[in-house]
């Protein structure tokens, strides 16, 4: 029997760091022994073994075009177990990560160094996402960052020279102190977006600093041991931010994402687009197409838990219905240049399904939230057409 392919993102969670950030509240561990990495290692094979298993089941033939090892800190991966592991990885889903469309690795400036390079290289790794967020020591440690600013520069020029690939880079703005003096506000965020910009990176994830519950930073900060800026002062930030983007030629193509031409992250925009991907590892999810009771493939959302009961066995899932894969197609596609695509929402959902403005300007992009509100009349969204939709 002939297997139907299909285009698939594959997003794989390496859970552990080195160090625990004080804003972080993604799942990870920290002190980890090499038994347990490995032992973790092995499971993620296991589970792309389940991944592939399961598709053919359906008659599915998953055709890998993107990878994103992301976390957690894959960066402290050794190289010794990180190859092997990728090339299992291929063996087991049929893909070659040199041959990918994109395959991106996150990593911490301390962990970039000539022989981290030339393995991720050697490895077929094209794309790196380098988490910089300041150049300012003393923020650095606010955030509990175990690099210093001297580290970040040094990751950057060892990128520049030495990476053949492309490349991205995080920048935090909203961070505590660069908006405590109005004279102030823009002229510390606006140093850090200067430096960045002389390594001419192609891309850069711009975010406001959010103070998630139970994190050391909002425990810092409720008991008086950093002060955060409000609202208003952390969206002035940003926006001051986003505009030094734009004069420097970048496309804003995403609410927090901002790139140089042909430099768009096309794993991302997976997500965005809601077309198919899997999550791997502990504490990921994903998004595939399954058979149903009547053999129609429908998108199921999968959940991982964190990483000892994932090591465990445990997993879980469920279809989406049919208004709630809608609201996440506007909410999605609000956030992206080019919003939602009318021709692949009319194929699922039906000709007579559409809210009008599949596509918002600028200022409407940054009030997402209250444009939710349009979606109250979508109760009775039906599925008209198999996902995914050519």
């Amino acid at each position: 029997m002939s297997l139907q392919p299909i285009p698939l993102s594959l997003y794989v969670h390496i859970p552990f760091c080195a160090y625990r950030c004080r804003y972080c509240n993604f799942t990870f561990e920290t002190g980890w022994s090499p038994a347990l990495m490995t032992r973790t290692l092995d499971a993620l094979v296991r589970e792309a073994e389940t991944l592939r298993r399961r598709g053919e089941a359906d008659g599915l033939d998953w055709q890998i075009r993107t990878l994103y090892l992301g976390g957690g800190t894959p960066s402290v991966v050794p190289p010794e177990l990180l190859l092997p592991f990728l090339t299992r990885l291929e063996e087991t889903l049929g893909f070659r990560t040199s041959g990918l469309e994109e395959a991106t690795l996150e990593a911490n400036p301390e962990n970039v160094t000539e022989e981290s390079l030339d393995a991720w290289a050697s490895a077929g790794l094209g794309r790196l996402s380098v988490g910089i967020q300041t150049f300012d020591t003393q923020r650095l440690a606010i955030l509990g960052r175990w690099c210093d600013a001297q580290q970040n520069r040094r990751a950057l020029d060892l990128v520049t020279s030495r990476w053949r690939g492309r490349w991205s880079a995080d920048l935090l703005a909203g961070l505590p102190g660069q908006g405590d003096l109005a004279p102030q506000r823009w002229v510390d965020l606006r140093s850090d977006l200067a430096e960045l910009l002389t390594y001419q990176p192609g891309h850069v994830s711009l975010y406001s600093l959010t103070l998630e519950p139970r994190t050391d930073l909002a425990r810092l900060d409720a008991g008086g041991g950093v002060k955060s800026l409000t609202e208003p002062v952390a969206d002035q930030l940003w926006l001051r931010a986003r505009q030094g983007l734009l004069d420097a030629g970048f496309e804003w193509y995403e609410i927090s994402n901002f790139a140089r031409p042909g430099q768009r992250s096309l794993h991302n925009q997976t997500y965005w687009r809601l077309d198919p991907w899997a999550g791997l590892g502990p504490g990921a999810e994903g998004t595939l197409p399954k058979r149903d009771a009547s053999g129609i493939l429908r998108p199921i959302r999968t959940h991982n838990p964190r990483l000892f009961p994932w090591l465990a066995g445990e997993e879980a899932s469920e279809f989406l219905t049919a208004p709630e894969f809608g609201l996440e197609h506007y909410v999605t596609g609000w956030r992206t240049k080019e919003g939602v695509d009318p021709f692949r929402w009319e194929q699922l959902f039906g000709p007579n399904s559409s809210l009008g403005a599949f596509h918002l300007d600028d200022d409407l992009r940054l009030t997402l939230n209250q444009n939710l509100l349009a979606l109250r009349d979508e109760k009775n969204l039906h599925y008209c057409h198999s996902w995914p939709v050519e």
